[in-house]
């Protein structure tokens, strides 16, 4: 069994933090309550669509160009999925590297800029094919 810190901010967000002594990496995962499950029909795909648009950039990092120099730099990988009842994104690098999960996910996730031409080249892009499919699935599923 392992040991694990379990923290509540004064803003709600949870905190776990499991120290593994002379680990020589660090991983900073993010759970976001949604996922597909949640997604109405008139909505479908709505949490995946959430998950590529949060890495176009924020405050400090203004491009996905700048997330990925920013991980890949210090030897690092950052990804995302979307599940059934919930998004998650993670960075995982050397602990030469200090917070910088932390910084990336925080600017990430806090000061997202949602720009409107990424907004609309998913929408009309990968996304829409994406949910297109969904749709079919769905229909054979119901029988339609």
């Amino acid at each position: 069994m392992f040991e694990c810190e379990r923290h509540i901010l004064s803003n709600g967000l949870r905190v776990v933090a499991v120290p593994v002594a002379h680990a020589p990496t660090i991983s900073v995962i993010v759970f976001v309550r949604g996922g597909s499950r949640v997604d109405s029909k008139e909505k479908m795909g709505l949490a995946h669509f959430m998950e590529h648009i949060f890495f176009k950039g924020g405050k400090k990092y203004k491009t996905s160009l700048d997330i990925a120099h920013a991980v890949e730099e210090c030897g690092g990988v950052n990804n995302a999925a979307t599940g059934k009842e919930e998004i998650s994104f993670y960075v995982k690098h050397g602990v030469s590297a200090g917070n910088l999960g932390f910084d990336v996910l925080e600017d990430m996730l806090c000061h997202s800029r949602f720009p409107e031409e990424e907004i609309d080249f998913l929408s009309d892009g990968r996304i829409t094919q994406q949910l297109t499919e969904i749709k079919k699935q769905a229909q054979k599923k119901d029988g339609l």
